[in-house]
């Protein structure tokens, strides 16, 4: 089931990409976009 609370077997990363899609960064601009794809696929590693 998608969309409910996160549950223990749920992968942290597949919560945060989906919420990378859903909420995208504020700020406008392709660089804005491109750091924050940046950061997120190297927090995740």
């Amino acid at each position: 089931m998608d969309g409910g609370s996160p549950s223990c077997s749920e992968p942290k990363m597949r919560d945060i990409g989906a919420r990378a899609i859903e909420e995208p960064p504020k700020s406008t601009g392709d660089q804005s976009t491109k750091d924050y794809v940046g950061r997120f696929l190297n927090d995740t590693g």
